[in-house]
């Protein structure tokens, strides 16, 4: 564009010095045959350049205006990368704090049978006896103990336990208690009739805060058995929800 009003410029200087030469060198004759000198129509030449040049000026703004608007777009969309990078950036970080959060979290889930399968019998005791759940199933944090039948909590924090048991023989009862340390938090208790016939099962659960260290644990009834095969009748099952 520069070069377009270089080249105009030029003309009009050419042109300018052509008005001078014509207007001391060009010879007509009159009708009289004498002569006479002439001046050629270069004014009109000079305002067409002239318009030219004012043309082209415009053209010249329009451009700096448009070149102007599309800087101020990519000074824009450089700043939106840069806040998109810095809001990615931050969620990266929440991320791998979350990540961190969760594989420091302690994970503590356990589940387990009564007997490792076939039919077994247990009870009637004229006593409590806690029950010791052998056959595990999955005991993730290893918080429960499969020698004494004694869940420990590795953690302060709200677990969640629940149990299932089971008797099929007739003219007994059924009836297992939850402990919370020396507390007891359940008892169930039913009865088989010698008119009925399968097993009589109970069930319960139970949401509750336990400190670290705290044990839960399940006894049977005194005058209560159990009866269980490798349907897994009876099971004593927690996790912990979430720390505290």
């Amino acid at each position: 564009m520069k070069a377009a009003v270089t080249l105009l410029v030029v003309s009009l200087l050419c042109l300018s010095r052509a008005l001078a030469q014509g207007q001391d060198g060009m010879v007509t004759h009159n009708q009289f045959g004498g002569e006479a000198r002439s001046t050629p129509d270069i004014w009109t030449e000079l305002m067409w350049l002239r318009d030219m040049v004012v043309e082209q000026r415009v053209q010249l703004v329009e451009q700096k205006v448009k070149l102007n608007y599309v800087r101020d777009e990519l000074n824009n969309s450089n700043s939106r990368i840069v806040t998109l990078e810095t809001e990615n950036a931050a969620l990266q970080n929440d991320v791998s704090a979350l990540k961190r959060e969760n594989s420091e979290r302690a994970k503590v889930a356990f589940s387990a049978g009564l007997t490792d399968g076939g039919t077994t019998v247990l009870g009637p005791f004229n006593t409590d006896i806690t029950l010791v759940f052998k056959n595990v199933l999955a005991n993730i944090g290893h918080a429960y103990n499969p020698d004494t039948g004694l869940f420990t909590a590795p953690v302060r924090g709200l677990y969640y336990f629940r149990f299932t048991a089971a008797e099929g023989r007739t003219s007994h009862r059924v009836g297992v208690k939850l402990y919370h340390n020396s507390r007891l938090v359940l008892f169930n208790t039913d009865g088989v009739s010698s008119a009925s016939w399968g097993y009589v099962h109970l069930s319960n659960a139970l949401t509750i805060e336990l400190q670290e260290g705290d044990v839960i644990y399940m006894k049977l009834a005194a005058n209560c058995g159990l009866q269980d095969d490798h349907f897994y009748r009876n099971t004593f099952s927690g996790f912990l929800l979430f720390p505290m």
